[in-house]
Protein backbone atom coordinates (compact mmCIF):
# COMPACT_ATOMS: atom_id res chain seq x y z
CA UNK A 1 0.00 0.00 0.00
CA UNK A 2 1.03 3.64 -0.17
CA UNK A 3 3.04 6.10 1.85
CA UNK A 4 2.70 8.81 -0.74
CA UNK A 5 0.11 10.50 -2.90
CA UNK A 6 -3.43 9.50 -1.90
CA UNK A 7 -5.59 12.53 -2.62
CA UNK A 8 -7.65 12.47 0.59
CA UNK A 9 -5.85 10.10 2.92
CA UNK A 10 -2.62 8.31 3.66
CA UNK A 11 -2.07 4.61 4.22
CA UNK A 12 0.85 2.36 3.39
CA UNK A 13 2.27 -1.19 3.61
CA UNK A 14 6.00 -1.64 3.74
CA UNK A 15 8.45 -4.44 4.22
CA UNK A 16 11.99 -5.35 5.15
CA UNK A 17 14.47 -7.60 3.35
CA UNK A 18 16.76 -7.86 6.37
CA UNK A 19 16.95 -10.93 8.56
CA UNK A 20 14.87 -10.85 11.73
CA UNK A 21 15.95 -12.98 14.65
CA UNK A 22 12.49 -14.05 15.75
CA UNK A 23 9.38 -12.77 14.05
CA UNK A 24 7.26 -15.12 16.14
CA UNK A 25 7.06 -12.69 19.04
CA UNK A 26 5.46 -10.11 16.73
CA UNK A 27 2.66 -12.44 15.62
CA UNK A 28 -0.48 -12.43 17.80
CA UNK A 29 -1.71 -15.64 19.40
CA UNK A 30 -4.72 -15.71 17.07
CA UNK A 31 -2.49 -15.21 13.99
CA UNK A 32 -4.44 -12.08 13.01
CA UNK A 33 -4.60 -8.31 13.38
CA UNK A 34 -7.79 -6.39 12.64
CA UNK A 35 -8.12 -2.60 12.68
CA UNK A 36 -10.99 -0.17 12.16
CA UNK A 37 -9.98 2.87 10.10
CA UNK A 38 -11.47 6.25 10.96
CA UNK A 39 -10.92 9.62 9.29
CA UNK A 40 -11.56 12.61 11.52
CA UNK A 41 -13.69 10.32 13.68
CA UNK A 42 -15.77 8.74 10.89
CA UNK A 43 -15.35 5.04 10.06
CA UNK A 44 -14.12 4.69 6.47
CA UNK A 45 -12.68 1.16 6.29
CA UNK A 46 -10.82 -1.78 7.72
CA UNK A 47 -7.29 -3.18 7.75
CA UNK A 48 -6.75 -6.94 8.19
CA UNK A 49 -3.49 -8.89 8.56
CA UNK A 50 -3.35 -12.70 8.61
CA UNK A 51 -0.33 -14.90 9.47
CA UNK A 52 0.00 -18.47 8.16
CA UNK A 53 2.87 -20.65 9.37
CA UNK A 54 4.28 -23.66 7.54
CA UNK A 55 7.48 -24.93 9.13
CA UNK A 56 10.10 -22.20 8.84
CA UNK A 57 7.91 -20.18 6.46
CA UNK A 58 5.49 -17.42 7.45
CA UNK A 59 3.05 -16.01 4.89
CA UNK A 60 1.59 -12.62 5.77
CA UNK A 61 -1.57 -11.48 3.98
CA UNK A 62 -2.73 -7.87 4.27
CA UNK A 63 -6.10 -6.58 3.04
CA UNK A 64 -7.19 -2.95 3.27
CA UNK A 65 -10.51 -1.53 2.15
CA UNK A 66 -11.33 2.18 2.36
CA UNK A 67 -14.28 4.15 1.10
CA UNK A 68 -14.87 7.85 1.73
CA UNK A 69 -18.43 9.03 1.09
CA UNK A 70 -20.48 12.20 1.33
CA UNK A 71 -24.27 12.27 1.07
CA UNK A 72 -24.26 8.69 -0.31
CA UNK A 73 -21.72 9.66 -3.00
CA UNK A 74 -18.38 7.82 -3.03
CA UNK A 75 -15.58 10.37 -3.04
CA UNK A 76 -12.71 7.92 -2.76
CA UNK A 77 -12.41 4.14 -3.10
CA UNK A 78 -9.30 2.13 -2.24
CA UNK A 79 -8.42 -1.58 -2.02
CA UNK A 80 -5.00 -3.02 -1.31
CA UNK A 81 -3.89 -6.67 -1.15
CA UNK A 82 -0.36 -7.78 -0.31
CA UNK A 83 1.19 -11.19 0.34
CA UNK A 84 4.63 -11.53 1.89
CA UNK A 85 6.53 -14.80 2.27
CA UNK A 86 9.20 -14.98 4.99
CA UNK A 87 11.67 -17.82 5.58
CA UNK A 88 13.88 -17.95 8.64
CA UNK A 89 13.10 -14.31 9.39
CA UNK A 90 14.10 -13.18 5.86
CA UNK A 91 11.67 -11.79 3.29
CA UNK A 92 11.53 -14.04 0.21
CA UNK A 93 8.87 -12.35 -1.89
CA UNK A 94 6.06 -9.85 -1.95
CA UNK A 95 3.14 -9.49 -4.32
CA UNK A 96 0.94 -6.42 -3.91
CA UNK A 97 -1.86 -4.95 -6.00
CA UNK A 98 -3.90 -1.83 -5.39
CA UNK A 99 -6.98 -0.13 -6.73
CA UNK A 100 -6.20 3.51 -5.96
CA UNK A 101 -9.56 5.10 -6.71
CA UNK A 102 -9.71 3.43 -10.10
CA UNK A 103 -5.98 3.50 -10.85
CA UNK A 104 -4.32 0.05 -10.70
CA UNK A 105 -0.88 -0.10 -9.06
CA UNK A 106 1.40 -2.97 -8.09
CA UNK A 107 4.69 -4.23 -6.69
CA UNK A 108 6.16 -7.67 -7.40
CA UNK A 109 9.45 -8.67 -5.73
CA UNK A 110 11.43 -11.84 -5.15
CA UNK A 111 14.72 -12.60 -3.47
CA UNK A 112 17.72 -13.31 -5.70
CA UNK A 113 20.84 -13.83 -3.64
CA UNK A 114 21.21 -10.82 -1.37
CA UNK A 115 18.93 -8.57 -3.44
CA UNK A 116 15.22 -7.99 -3.85
CA UNK A 117 14.38 -7.66 -7.54
CA UNK A 118 11.21 -7.28 -9.54
CA UNK A 119 8.81 -4.82 -11.07
CA UNK A 120 6.39 -2.11 -9.96
CA UNK A 121 4.19 0.70 -11.19
CA UNK A 122 7.25 2.95 -11.08
CA UNK A 123 9.42 0.51 -13.03
CA UNK A 124 12.00 -2.19 -12.41
CA UNK A 125 13.31 -2.68 -8.88
CA UNK A 126 16.72 -3.93 -7.74
CA UNK A 127 16.98 -3.27 -4.03
CA UNK A 128 19.62 -3.97 -1.39
CA UNK A 129 18.93 -6.55 1.28
CA UNK A 130 18.98 -3.93 4.03
CA UNK A 131 16.16 -1.74 2.70
CA UNK A 132 14.02 -1.08 5.73
CA UNK A 133 10.53 -1.46 7.01
CA UNK A 134 7.96 -4.21 7.30
CA UNK A 135 4.19 -4.30 7.15
CA UNK A 136 3.82 -2.60 10.52
CA UNK A 137 3.37 -5.85 12.41
CA UNK A 138 7.13 -6.03 13.12
CA UNK A 139 8.74 -3.06 14.92
CA UNK A 140 12.17 -3.94 13.46
CA UNK A 141 11.41 -1.73 10.46
CA UNK A 142 12.02 1.33 12.68
CA UNK A 143 15.75 0.61 12.48
CA UNK A 144 15.77 1.25 8.73
CA UNK A 145 16.39 4.61 7.08
CA UNK A 146 14.93 3.57 3.71
CA UNK A 147 11.47 2.17 3.01
CA UNK A 148 9.82 0.88 -0.13
CA UNK A 149 6.24 1.91 -0.83
CA UNK A 150 4.61 -1.35 -1.86
CA UNK A 151 1.70 0.41 -3.51
CA UNK A 152 3.76 1.61 -6.46
CA UNK A 153 7.47 0.94 -5.74
CA UNK A 154 8.64 4.38 -4.61
CA UNK A 155 11.79 4.33 -2.44
CA UNK A 156 11.51 6.68 0.54
CA UNK A 157 14.13 8.11 2.86
CA UNK A 158 12.89 8.01 6.45
CA UNK A 159 13.48 9.70 9.78
CA UNK A 160 12.24 7.92 12.91
CA UNK A 161 11.67 9.33 16.38
CA UNK A 162 10.88 7.33 19.49
CA UNK A 163 8.17 9.11 21.49
CA UNK A 164 8.27 6.96 24.65
CA UNK A 165 5.44 5.13 26.37
CA UNK A 166 1.78 5.93 25.86
CA UNK A 167 -1.53 4.39 26.96
CA UNK A 168 -3.87 3.15 24.22
CA UNK A 169 -7.15 1.26 24.30
CA UNK A 170 -7.18 -2.21 22.73
CA UNK A 171 -10.45 -4.17 22.74
CA UNK A 172 -11.71 -2.14 25.68
CA UNK A 173 -8.52 -2.59 27.72
CA UNK A 174 -5.90 0.07 28.43
CA UNK A 175 -2.38 -1.06 27.53
CA UNK A 176 1.00 0.64 27.73
CA UNK A 177 2.65 0.87 24.31
CA UNK A 178 5.83 2.27 22.77
CA UNK A 179 5.04 5.10 20.36
CA UNK A 180 7.17 6.07 17.36
CA UNK A 181 6.83 8.76 14.71
CA UNK A 182 8.23 8.39 11.18
CA UNK A 183 8.59 11.07 8.51
CA UNK A 184 9.32 10.39 4.82
CA UNK A 185 11.22 12.68 2.47
CA UNK A 186 8.00 13.28 0.52
CA UNK A 187 6.37 14.77 3.63
CA UNK A 188 4.30 11.74 4.59
CA UNK A 189 4.19 10.77 8.25
CA UNK A 190 2.92 7.99 10.47
CA UNK A 191 2.79 7.15 14.17
CA UNK A 192 2.87 3.54 15.35
CA UNK A 193 2.27 1.98 18.76
CA UNK A 194 3.62 -1.44 19.87
CA UNK A 195 2.81 -3.29 23.09
CA UNK A 196 4.89 -6.38 23.93
CA UNK A 197 6.38 -6.14 20.40
CA UNK A 198 2.95 -6.35 18.78
CA UNK A 199 1.24 -3.64 16.76
CA UNK A 200 -1.74 -2.11 18.58
CA UNK A 201 -2.40 1.24 16.87
CA UNK A 202 -1.51 3.33 13.81
CA UNK A 203 -2.13 6.95 12.92
CA UNK A 204 -1.51 8.67 9.58
CA UNK A 205 -1.70 12.29 8.48
CA UNK A 206 -3.11 12.70 4.99
CA UNK A 207 -1.92 15.38 2.61
CA UNK A 208 -5.25 17.18 3.04
CA UNK A 209 -4.49 17.47 6.77
CA UNK A 210 -7.03 14.89 7.92
CA UNK A 211 -6.07 12.27 10.51
CA UNK A 212 -6.51 8.54 9.92
CA UNK A 213 -6.65 6.35 13.03
CA UNK A 214 -6.24 2.58 12.87
CA UNK A 215 -7.62 1.11 16.11
CA UNK A 216 -7.09 -2.55 16.96
CA UNK A 217 -10.21 -4.67 17.31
Amino acid sequence: MTFSRLPVLLVFILFSGTALADIGENIPSGNAFDFTITRNGDVIGAHHVRFMRNGDDVTVRTDINIRVTFAFITLYDYQHEATEVWRGGVLQSIEAKTNNDGTPEFVSLRREGGRLVGDSTRGKLDLPDDIGATSYWNPAYLDAGTWLDTQDGEVLQMRHQQKGEDEVTVRGQTVTARQSHSLADNGSEVSLWYADNQLVKMQFRAFDGSILDYDRL
